[in-house]
């Protein structure tokens, strides 16, 4: 049986409860023995067996990705094999859809009809897009200011938006207090199940063998995400995560050790 185990405390839980913090408000992740999954279907579907799902994943055909040959990079710095990811071809336009594919089916499996969310744009579309495939009622908590651009992705699902005062943490709590009603947390960094669908990156990435893997961070969930699907295929590739100058707190801790 899969299990959960803060990475924190080490705490453990059985992996039917409903939990997304440990006790002692460490982040969960989730520990079960990799099984090499029989590569069939499409996108995420491939990987199904190695995925913490029991039912149908719910899925929009997300996952393999473009790959670019960056041909004219290899020839400014003198590199060979160097090729990009293009996670921008997932259904909604970015990487979060790995993940949120694996979250609304775990929000099926344990009998949710509603999700809520917070966010700025991203992960709100994806959210949005997912529960209504899946059949669910979705909320998104946004900061008030959210550019209404940002926003038209997340209405054209039908997703319920609540703009609230103040920053995105705020909507986050915002967020965190609906799901102790009725509706299933799908937020980034406290749903468990969230890296479970992004690390298939790492899946789709170990037929090249790679050397090096180049991650940009922002809290550096995707980093542990492909980390954890190169750790259970036993392919230990060096891993570089890059933020930009103008916000790179992970950087800036590293070099302050």
């Amino acid at each position: 049986m899969d299990m959960l185990k803060c990475t924190k405390c080490s705490e453990k839980y059985e992996e039917k409860e409903v939990r997304y913090l440990c006790k002692c408000g460490g982040v969960l992740e989730v520990v079960r023995k990799y099984t090499k999954p029989k590569l069939h279907g499409i996108g995420l579907r491939r990987f199904k067996e190695a995925l913490p799902v029991e039912r149908e994943l719910v899925t929009l055909n997300e996952g393999n990705t473009f790959m670019h040959k960056a041909h004219n990079i290899e020839k400014e710095y003198g590199l060979s094999d160097l090729y990009i990811k293009f996670e921008g071809t997932n259904p909604t336009g970015s990487f979060k859809d790995r993940g949120t594919a694996v979250v609304i089916t775990k929000a099926l499996e344990f009998g949710f009809k509603k999700t809520v969310v917070a966010s700025t744009g991203n992960m709100g579309a994806s959210v949005a897009a997912y529960s209504a495939e899946a059949g669910l009622e979705c909320t998104v908590f946004v900061p008030r200011e959210t550019p209404k651009e940002k926003l038209s992705q997340i209405t054209a699902y039908n997703a319920k938006i609540n703009r609230v005062d103040g920053t995105f943490d705020d909507c986050v709590k915002k967020a965190q207090e609906e799901s102790k009603k009725d509706s299933y947390l799908a937020m980034t960094g406290l749903n468990p199940y969230y890296i479970e669908g992004e690390k298939t990156i790492a899946y789709e990435l170990e037929r090249l063998n790679p050397d090096v893997v180049i991650v940009p961070m922002g809290t550096g969930g995707l980093l542990t995400a492909i980390w954890k699907g190169f750790s259970e295929v036993k392919e230990e590739p060096r891993m570089i995560g890059v933020q930009a100058h103008g916000c790179s707190p992970i950087v800036d801790a590293w070099e302050e050790g």
